[in-house]
């Protein structure tokens, strides 16, 4: 039974992962679901715990990829109900940063929060390709930009 569930999430992450970089348009608002439900599971769970925070913040990334900061938000707080461990850790910081950035249409605040979150947690092509759509989201709402200050995380 255990094993079949971890299939079944195994599943669901891929199909995120699908829905939020090979479709074109991506489906972001499907996977920050998909990602959300990932990061439930995992709680349900002594020994996947700790996954849940990757996950949500996956999902908070999304809403702000999808161009949705309130989205971003309310399922920050919403995670940071579910998870009291999230709020105080570097996913849950980042994700704060993130947020924060996005609604201040700060990118420059928005590149320094993915190059120290780099700096520890080393960021994977699919975070790389997700925040080079929030930063030109953020440049698009802010009225142009430069993208320089991410281009070397990819």
């Amino acid at each position: 039974m255990e094993n079949s569930k971890s299939q079944s999430n195994m599943c669901r992450a891929k199909v995120a992962e699908l829905c939020s970089a090979a479709l074109d348009p991506p489906d972001l608002l499907r996977a920050a679901q998909l990602y959300e439900e990932l990061g439930r599971h995992c709680l349900e769970t002594n020994l996947l715990k700790f996954n849940a925070k990757g996950y949500f913040l996956q999902s908070v990334m999304c809403h702000l990829a999808n161009g949705d900061a309130i989205g971003g938000g309310q399922g920050l707080s919403k995670f940071e109900g579910l998870d009291y461990t999230f709020a105080d850790s570097r996913e849950g910081k980042f994700a704060r940063q993130l947020v924060e950035t996005v609604d201040g249409f700060d990118s420059e605040g928005f590149a320094t929060a993915c190059f120290e979150y780099d700096r520890i947690s080393k960021l994977d092509p699919w975070k790389t390709t997700i925040l080079v759509k929030v930063k030109r989201s953020i440049e698009e709402q802010a009225g142009g930009g430069d993208d320089d200050e991410l281009d070397g995380l990819a």
